[in-house]
């Protein structure tokens, strides 16, 4: 969001203040954001130059004047701060402080977590630990033979109101500590986060969007990308322990095994890279992509337009791979067949392992309430109410994604 147009009394002899910024460097890109507002934009080499020379307190006259010494070429740099003034990087350096930070006034989440007091989670000790205890929680269970992973073991009980009620505070519950450690992590490496609820495709989906991660280094922008997944490892390998450790057929032993199964589908599902999952993330980051999703959703729109037989022989705009950077074409246009291919498999997976869970449970359900016995009849309602609120908020961020995209002119 920026801040709209600023009109600032310059003179070549006046200098501003710099708000905190951050830069990144990659491939000869250099990409400069606020640390305060989370607003970010790429610029050329001798922008930067001018812009931590205002950071050191010259002039705009003496920062054009290093600028021209170390480019060969003299900015116009008073229009130069009037676009940054728009952006909330600068301000004159006379002025009184302005408003609070965007991202505080925005709802900065859990703004009081400390560095300090999430790093040692991030650490190799830490993590050779966590590590160590998922993979001997799995093999115990593996071990005892109660690693159930059918769909039937989603069911702690008869009552489909019982299940569902246990499942939705599962999930709930993890969709909370997995988006904490996102959050955690970071907060860790100094850069402003925040939650939310969104959807991907036609799933709901809680979020953490830290926008300038960018500026942390790669170790701690895997770190961020791989946060969430690894506690729902160590949630379900948790389970699973209590699980082989209790009695068979136990209630108990029930609750935990389906727990584990629900958090074992939510590591699944952030496998699926052709959404914007934690997979996705960190795929982009290893092959030093800036936007692969957003990008080759552009080139299947341009296959689709070529293909369509209603735009034979007419003249087509060109191919959006091609404008990218050279390394990021052959990425974009693989990506783009799995990003096609893999939604329609995680559609068809949905279909036919977590439409029969639903189908069960509803069918259960109604049967619940047709029975004539309280207890089953409350069961029934229950369920059916759980079902039918998850997916009114789903149906509910559906529309508000399609009217935003509509407004955007992208629809």
């Amino acid at each position: 969001m920026t801040a709209g147009p600023v009109d600032l009394a310059l003179s070549n002899d006046s200098t501003v203040h710099v708000r905190p910024l951050g830069y990144r460097c990659e491939r000869d890109r250099w990409t400069v954001g606020s640390l305060e507002t989370g607003e970010a934009v790429e610029l050329p080499e001798i922008a930067v130059t001018v812009l931590r020379a205002l950071e050191d307190g010259k002039t705009l006259r003496a920062a054009s004047l290093l600028a021209l010494r170390t480019h060969g070429e003299e900015p116009d740099v008073r229009s130069f701060v009037e676009d940054l003034a728009e952006l909330g990087f600068v301000r004159l350096a006379e002025d009184e402080p302005a408003e609070p930070p965007v991202h505080q006034a925005a709802g900065l989440s859990l703004p009081w977590l400390t560095p300090r007091q999430v790093s040692w989670a991030f650490r190799p000790a830490s993590v050779i630990t966590i590590a160590a205890f998922i993979l001997f929680a799995f093999a115990f269970a593996v071990a005892r033979g109660r690693l159930g992973l059918g769909y039937r073991d989603f069911f702690v009980s008869g009552y489909p109101g019982v299940s569902l009620a246990w499942s939705v505070g599962v999930v709930a519950v993890t969709a909370v500590l997995h988006e904490f450690w996102h959050l955690a992590a970071a907060r860790s490496a100094g850069i402003p986060a925040r939650i939310s609820m969104s959807t991907r495709l036609i799933f709901l989906s809680a979020q953490t969007a830290a926008p300038l991660m960018w500026l942390a280094p790669r170790r701690a922008r895997l770190c961020f990308y791989l946060a969430g997944m690894t506690c729902d490892l160590l949630l379900a390998a948790g389970c699973a322990l209590v699980a082989a450790g209790c009695r068979s057929g136990t209630l108990p032993a029930a609750m935990a095994g389906s727990a584990t199964l629900i958090l074992l589908l939510c590591v699944v599902y952030q496998f699926a890279f052709c959404l914007r999952t934690d997979i996705y993330l960190v795929v982009q980051e290893l092959l030093r992509c800036r936007n692969l999703f957003e990008d080759a959703r552009a080139y299947a729109r341009y296959q689709a337009a070529r293909v369509r037989p209603r735009n034979r022989g007419k003249q087509l705009p060109p191919d959006p791979s091609c404008e990218l950077p050279e390394h990021e074409r052959r990425p974009v246009r693989v990506y783009c067949v799995f990003m096609v291919l893999g939604s329609a498999g995680l559609l068809a997976f949905s279909a036919a392992y977590g439409l029969p869970i639903t189908v069960v449970a509803c069918v259960r359900a109604v049967q619940g309430v047709l029975s004539a016995q309280p207890s089953r009849v409350l069961d029934g309602l229950a369920a059916l109410a759980i079902e039918g609120g998850s997916q009114a908020l789903l149906l509910h961020l559906l529309r508000l994604r399609w009217k935003r995209r509509i407004r955007s002119g992208r629809a």
